[in-house]
């Protein structure tokens, strides 16, 4: 007999929980403004008039509700769910500001140097500079525009987020240089690993490492994780491998974010072992792999000091 189910939000989030959809991407796309629906035909994402959906049909609905939906028919669902959410999440980063409930901030606007800026603020125009700290960008936007301190934080990590993303796929490898085996990353304050050793350089322990890109120790002994994020809290490091990306978080402060790892979908080990992981399947498609670990970092929520990882340098390694 059929399951009779409701086509209310909350059904949709349960039902992208059931496709292992993290509830912390889920909070994120909310956060956003970005509108869930569901309905017989299709499971949605809206906002201003923009639609991303996804077609399913109502029998796939009550399969997946009930538990029953075939693997056949589970996998291309979740790989396509998964896309539509990590695709908000990476190709919007500047979004945050567009939602704001504050009348007079204007929208972004990205200049031919590569800069952010506002046009019409209050008393000048602000530009985000990516060559000071956050805290020294509010202190320049609250000068420029007279927003409040919030509102100066909410501008500057949306500002910060899409300098990120528009310069993540940029950074190529360095060329030999002769007195140092590292270039700085143009976002940031982490040295990039030198590119050209990604595969022979041995593997530190991710807790200590402090370059960009990094080769590092997973749990068994062969295993071989390269550094995609990092703060004075935490370390995060990526896998790509076998249509599967793993994704680790140590460092010295890790734990004072589990419950945001948890809500992501990391499992965390508590133990002497000390550290949290998960594992996504993204098939052999390093586009899916790019936005579902973009999706990963963002539903965090962690500032971190390091861009946007690019993973074909990963795969390639």
């Amino acid at each position: 007999m059929p399951v009779n189910f409701g086509f209310s939000s909350e059904n949709a989030k349960a039902l992208l929980l059931k496709l292992d959809i993290p509830k912390g991407v889920i909070d994120t796309v909310e956060a956003f403004g970005w509108k869930l629906k569901l309905t017989d035909a299709e499971i949605s994402l809206s906002k201003d008039g923009t639609v991303q959906s996804v077609p399913v049909s109502l029998s796939t609905l009550q399969a997946l509700s009930a538990g029953k939906l075939l693997p056949k028919d589970y996998a291309p669902l979740a790989s396509a769910v998964s896309t539509m959410m990590a695709n908000v999440c990476t190709s919007d980063a500047g979004i945050a500001v567009e939602t704001t409930t504050i009348d007079e901030l204007p929208p972004l606007e990205v200049g031919s140097n590569g800069g952010v800026t506002f046009t019409k603020c209050k008393k000048k125009p602000w530009k985000y500079d990516p060559t000071i700290s956050v805290i020294e960008n509010i202190k320049e936007c609250r000068a420029a525009t007279g927003l409040s301190l919030k509102e100066a934080k909410d501008a500057v990590e949306a500002a910060k987020a899409q300098w990120d993303v528009q310069h993540a796929n940029s950074i190529t490898p360095a060329a030999p240089a002769a007195k140092t085996e590292t270039v700085v990353s143009p976002v940031g304050l982490w040295p990039m690993f030198d590119l050209n050793k990604l595969s022979s350089a041995p593997t530190a322990k991710l807790r200590d490492a402090n370059k960009m890109y990094q080769p590092v120790k997973g749990t068994s002994g062969g295993s071989r994780y390269f550094v995609v994020g990092g703060n004075p809290d935490l370390r995060i490091a990526a896998r790509l491998k076998d249509g599967t990306l793993s994704v680790r978080v140590e460092g010295p402060g890790w734990k004072k974010h589990t419950a945001s790892l948890q809500e992501v979908g990391f499992a965390l080990q508590l133990d002497a072992k000390d550290y949290a992981s998960v594992h996504l399947s993204v098939g052999d498609n390093l586009t899916l792999a790019s936005k579902t670990l973009g999706a990963v970092l963002l539903g965090l929520g962690v500032q971190l000091e390091t861009p946007l990882p690019n993973l074909k340098f990963i795969k390639e390694a």
